[in-house]
């Protein structure tokens, strides 16, 4: 049996990092007639076109109309293969399925030390599509990048050192703790209060580390 999971369409709205559980349908509920075309909108941007239901009609995303002054719209669970638009949990999923058993011969047989250079060559790739103010090839080079990390991610979790929930952990922990003028009662009235924000900070965490590492 398929999961439904139902969402609000003020929170889909609101939510910048909304996705859909694996294998789980999707229900949106107490859609507005107004808030119809942003909702139908952001569905697309991350689900992309395909079958839905709307009071009843079953329709294309795409062709999907609002049914009086509140509606739900209902999207059927899709095959991981016919997806149309992918999540970051559907690449983390991807990479440790290409290193089963029955997997890739070449990406089972990576370690970190033989594909670290890849780290910078795919950063150089970045920052010349960059340079070239080329948008197609910095979003491609972009998700090159991303995988280097990764990758390195789901090698480590294979060995039991870490995983990319960890990595995520981590990186968010130090955002906040450098942002204290977004995060906390700091003020920083420009960019350069908020890079003197950012590197005190830094310097106190820092110092937390050593007098932690002291300490163990």
């Amino acid at each position: 049996m398929t999961d439904n999971y139902i969402v609000s369409a003020s929170s889909l709205l609101t939510n910048r990092a909304f996705s859909v559980p694996d294998g789980a349908s999707l229900t949106v509920s107490g859609i507005t007639k107004e808030s119809f075309p942003e909702v139908k909108s952001k569905l697309l941007h991350i689900l992309g076109n395909g079958p839905c239901e709307v009071a009843g009609r079953q329709t294309l995303l795409t062709q999907a109309e609002s049914a009086g002054e509140v509606c739900d719209l209902f999207i059927p669970a899709t095959d991981f293969l016919q997806k149309q638009r992918f999540g970051f949990y559907d690449l983390i999923y991807i990479i440790h399925r290409l290193r089963d058993e029955d997997g890739c011969e070449w990406d089972k047989a990576q370690t970190h030390e033989s594909i670290r250079s890849n780290a910078v060559e795919e950063a150089y790739e970045l920052v010349e599509a960059i340079n070239n103010h080329d948008l197609d090839n910095m979003r491609e080079e972009t998700g090159d990048v991303l995988l280097q990390g990764a990758f390195h991610a789901v090698m480590a979790e294979g060995a039991g050192e870490y995983d990319i929930s960890d990595v995520i952990s981590e990186l968010c922990k130090k955002l906040i703790f450098r942002h204290p003028h977004v995060f906390g009662e700091v003020k920083a009235n420009n960019a350069e209060e908020a890079l003197a924000a950012w590197e005190k900070a830094k310097m106190a965490e820092k110092k937390q580390r050593n007098v932690t590492e002291r300490m163990t």
